[in-house]
């Protein structure tokens, strides 16, 4: 599955670009609450990512970092920014309505370190509750993604990147599991980089 991730100016607006649908229902919980992501590549800064979901008054109780959100209703980001170095891992961002964040980085779901034990400081996001739906902003620098990747001294462009995108809620009632690429195992695992989408910067 391959999608482009357009350039923009400061002053764009990620909402601008083509929503990435969130609808893949892959475990049979159904394909509610609907919720798209939207990718912009700032060149030399970074990407602005902007998620959407048609959801009045999400359940939200977690409020700190790396606190647990998965089990809230929250919408999620995993980025592999560089896909062909070997060894490397991807980040994942899961974000609920109160903009409490939980970021890991690693190869896979089994060994998963928190960014704030790796010594690093995860990006902030901000999150606005509406009447029917609410939304999520999130601004993640190209300083941030090569410190992850311990790339500060050779810093590569970045022309590709693989990502999937989730709508999550981990707990009853309402539980949900979508995803913008599909997901081809039996039961609910967003942890499966072999299935993320490819995402080409325009």
């Amino acid at each position: 599955m391959k999608f482009m991730i357009p350039k923009g100016s400061p002053a764009a607006e990620p909402a601008a670009c083509a929503p990435l649908i969130i609808g893949h229902d892959n475990w049979g919980y159904g394909t509610e609450p609907r919720a798209c992501a939207r990718l912009l590549y700032e060149e030399g800064a970074g990407f602005h990512l902007h998620m959407r979901c048609e959801e009045a008054d999400p359940f939200r109780r977690y409020i700190k970092e790396n606190d647990p959100v998965y089990q809230d209703s929250a919408m999620e980001a995993f980025f592999h920014f560089f896909p062909e170095l070997p060894g490397s891992g991807y980040i994942n961002f899961e974000m609920n309505a109160n903009g409490a964040m939980l970021s890991q980085y690693g190869t896979g779901r089994a060994d998963r370190k928190f960014l704030s034990d790796l010594g690093i400081q995860a990006p902030k996001c901000t999150a606005q509750i509406h009447a029917d739906f609410w939304e999520l902003s999130l601004f993640i620098p190209l300083d941030f993604i090569y410190e992850v990747y311990g790339l500060t001294d050779e810093r590569p462009q970045i022309t590709h990147i693989r990502c999937n995108f989730y709508k999550i809620r981990e707990s009853d009632p309402g539980q949900h599991y979508l995803s913008f690429a599909p997901i081809d195992v039996p039961s609910p695992d967003f942890h499966r980089p072999e299935f993320f989408a490819d995402g080409e910067i325009a």
